[in-house]
């Protein structure tokens, strides 16, 4: 699948939107069972590479850093690779 540079900026406008204007929790707790949960949204969403990430965009504008690192953790020992290393490959593929 080709992505075009619209779908990009437009899903990168929202991810920055929702930084800036969302709370986020600041506590230290973990919720084992969200992460899992979340870290399985997140890999549907990378996998898909449709143009509604809206679920994803929300878990990584209003979870707290500690959530996210499980969540990231729980991904990395379901799918067998950090977020970041599949992200980067899937970059790979965008034709601006």
């Amino acid at each position: 699948m080709v992505l075009t540079i619209e779908f990009v900026v437009v899903g990168f406008v929202q991810l920055l939107v929702g930084l800036v204007t969302s709370y986020r929790y600041g506590g230290d707790e973990i919720n084992a069972r969200l992460a899992k949960t979340e870290a399985d949204v997140l890999h549907s969403s990378i996998k898909e590479k449709k143009g509604n990430h809206e679920e994803a965009i929300r878990i990584l504008t209003t979870r707290s850093k500690t959530q996210l690192l499980a969540t990231f953790n729980r991904y990395r020992d379901d799918h067998g690779t950090s977020i970041t290393k599949v992200q980067y490959e899937n970059d790979c593929s965008v034709h601006l």
